[in-house]
């Protein structure tokens, strides 16, 4: 049953960096640690919120026998937490917006093309 909610913990981080992306504009120019912190705690709050809402609705014995509904109840929670960053972001817009802008990698120039013959090919 650990490996189970362990399985699910761990997943959750996929789910914080979800709410976070389509909810925060910003967390794109972060750096990676920024954003795998940000996501792991905000998974962590989603996943246990659902692990005590499933002990405490559906009884801690299901919940220990890995039983419960934790997993409808995380589809819940992100759902709850996507609608209230939202709400929170249309309510208190930022003042300043830091927009990340892909650029592209530098080359090498090219010092000369070679010409490349084709290969000819027989009629059948």
């Amino acid at each position: 049953m650990l490996a189970y909610y362990a399985w699910i913990a761990l997943g959750s981080i996929s789910l914080g960096y979800l709410v976070l992306r389509l909810t925060v504009p910003e967390v794109r120019v972060r750096t990676e640690e920024e954003k795998l912190g940000a996501s792991a705690i905000l998974g962590a709050v989603i996943s246990l919120s659902a692990m005590v809402m499933d002990g405490n609705l559906f009884g801690w014995g299901r919940f220990a026998l890995a039983q419960g509904f934790t997993l409808p109840l995380m589809v819940v929670t992100t759902t709850a937490t996507f609608l209230l960053f939202k709400i929170y972001v249309v309510l208190f817009p930022p003042k300043f917006l830091t927009v990340g802008v892909p650029m592209p990698k530098q080359v090498a120039p090219v010092e000369e093309m070679k010409e490349m013959e084709m290969p000819k090919f027989e009629k059948l």
